[in-house]
């Protein structure tokens, strides 16, 4: 460990792997070390298992997909349970806000999961305020759309893309059009003569 005088280390949680293996390094190196995991709203499952929560259901749609899931690895549990202090939970809007931060400020393209540490930093400051904290940021799966969003408070999965294509082949076109349209994207051919001259 490059800082073995950090006071609390903030990890992003899925099924309870990561947390699980920095947790006991980190432990190792320093036992006074705080652990503190965080999920996505929609998922709380290893905070409602070790910690009792809300027990509302998990599932849906989150940015946060790479840490999306119903229920924590059995493995992991009790490595949780020894170690890590508590799990803070944040929105969506709270994730989409640290992607744009450190994509803005820190010039890292960091997908949802990834960014969920920073996220529960941002949105509660106070336990963390005269504390070195250290997050762990991983993962840069996410597609880079080059966008125009005129308001950032609007969430991503409400905005809009468009996408034009140009085929040669008018069969092609329809082809590729069906895909969106069969996931509940509207799609349309702006024109079929093709290949003319």
């Amino acid at each position: 460990m490059d800082r073995p005088d950090i006071d609390t280390l903030v990890i992003p949680v899925g099924g309870g792997g990561l947390i699980a293996g920095c947790a006991i390094a980190a432990k190792n190196l320093n036992p006074a070390i705080e652990i503190v995991g965080v999920e996505a709203e929609m998922y709380p499952s290893m905070r409602d298992a070790v910690f009792g929560g809300t027990d509302r259901r998990t599932g849906g749609y989150s940015i946060a997909d790479g840490i999306s899931v119903k229920s924590p690895a059995e493995q992991t549990l009790p490595v949780v349970k020894d170690y890590v202090a508590r799990i803070e939970i944040v929105h969506e809007d709270e994730i989409e806000n640290a992607i744009h931060t450190l994509a803005e400020i820190e010039k890292q393209v960091v997908e949802g999961a990834g960014a969920v540490a920073l996220a529960a930093v941002l949105s509660n400051r106070d336990p963390f305020t005269g504390k070195r904290t250290a997050l762990i940021i991983s993962g840069g799966n996410i597609v880079e759309v080059q966008h125009e969003r005129w308001y950032r408070d609007i969430p991503v999965r409400l905005a809009q893309i468009e996408v034009l294509l140009e085929v040669r082949n008018g069969n092609d076109g329809h082809t590729i059009a069906e895909g969106p349209a069969d996931r509940g994207f509207p799609a349309r051919i702006l024109g079929t003569d093709y290949g003319a001259t």
